[in-house]
């Protein structure tokens, strides 16, 4: 089992990497969309864009790998002359789950500081200087 969660984890990487350099492909048929946008609706689709390739590789990896995790926590209890197999999942993706999740968080937070902050920023003083028409 020890072996196992560095595959998940390796896997969902290359996935992630995957996804990023299909997304950067298709990135120049997105860009003149985006720039029609006003700037609080494209730096939330921006933001979306950026993120997309690390939660569907997240995605894709859990259902990959969730028949094996059952697979793995699996054990025969026979009590009372009745074997019955019974299945938890929870202890064994738990860990794996919690580490990419705040890892996901973590670089939310920093896309979030470094990129759409700065944009709001941007937005509010392109209100003052702009005219309404």
């Amino acid at each position: 089992m020890i072996e196992f969660i560095p595959g998940i984890l390796f896997t969902w990487a290359a996935v992630w990497l995957l996804y990023a350099f299909t997304i950067n492909l298709l990135y120049p048929l997105v860009r003149p969309f985006l720039f029609s946008l006003r700037p609080a609706s494209a730096s939330t689709f921006l933001l979306a864009w950026i993120t997309l390739p690390a939660v569907t590789a997240m995605f894709s990896c859990f259902l990959l790998f969730a028949p094996t995790l059952s697979m793995l926590m699996s054990d025969a209890h026979c009590a009372y002359g009745g074997c019955r197999i019974i299945t938890n999942t929870t202890i064994l993706v738990g860990l794996p789950a919690a580490i990419i999740g705040f890892w996901l968080s973590l670089s939310g937070l920093t896309i979030a500081l470094k990129y759409w902050l700065p944009a709001q920023k941007l937005i509010q003083q392109l209100k003052f200087t702009g005219t309404n028409k």
